[in-house]
């Protein structure tokens, strides 16, 4: 196994997947919105780059079918039904429900991921479950940063930089670029405060300038769901090795 490692979407194209399973980090928030809308039992999840393809698909499905979720700038999307707080997805909103999903940094990278062999979501919330994953697949891993607003964020670095370190540490002959040497530094400065880093990292802070430091706790927590959101022909589902 090799494992790549991005830290801004703007580091990768299309082809740089082909042969590989992608891991989608974006910690701050759509990683683990995703983990929570799937364990409370959404039907599937359908990513969208942008808000008017987002308004578009989920107009393929009755009303009562489809909610439409996602944020720009950290807040709801005007007319949408639900934001980017993993808060808001609880069994009884989303169960047996579709959800089209449009969130400014992780929507645009699980689209653009399209072309590997399968991609999962990842965040700290369910770090071990895709660790899992990885390992049963045995195939070559591309690790891949949301980041912000294209540019670099140290919350997704560190996470990806977690999955390296534990990936590494049940089976020590995997092969890691440098990038991901990086990112376990990072992981290993970090570690013991994941909290701290996600309170003073730059998403973080604006975040909670919105009032939603109860998000940021949430999304320290590791491995405390046992899921691997898995993108596949457009569609998120659970559990799709």
């Amino acid at each position: 196994m090799k494992i790549n490692l991005y830290f801004t979407p703007g580091e990768f194209q299309e082809e740089d997947l082909r042969d590989s399973t992608a891991v989608v980090v974006d910690v701050l928030r759509a990683s683990t919105t995703i983990c929570y809308a799937l364990k409370n039992r959404c039907r599937e999840i359908i990513p969208a780059a942008e808000v008017e393809e987002a308004v578009r698909l989920a107009r393929q499905w009755q009303a009562d079918d489809v909610l439409l979720c996602g944020e720009r700038e950290g807040q709801r999307i005007e007319g949408f039904d639900l934001g980017n707080s993993p808060l808001e997805y609880k069994r009884s909103v989303v169960e047996d429900k579709i959800l089209v999903h449009s969130s400014t940094n992780g929507s645009f990278v699980l689209v653009k991921a399209k072309a590997s062999l399968k991609t999962y979501v990842a965040g700290f919330v369910n770090l071990q479950a895709v660790v899992k994953a990885l390992l049963e697949n045995g195939e070559s891993v591309a690790i891949l940063c949301a980041g912000k607003l294209g540019r670099f964020s140290i919350e997704d670095a560190v996470c990806a930089g977690m999955i390296v370190k534990s990936l590494q540490q049940h089976d020590a002959k995997i092969q890691i670029a440098d990038s991901a040497v990086a990112a376990k530094i990072l992981f290993e400065k970090y570690s013991s405060n994941i909290l701290g880093l996600l309170q003073n990292c730059e998403h973080g802070r604006y975040l909670i300038s919105l009032g939603l430091m109860k998000d940021l706790e949430v999304c320290a927590q590791v491995s405390t769901i046992d899921v691997v959101p898995t993108y596949r022909d457009g569609v998120i589902k659970k559990n799709m090795r």
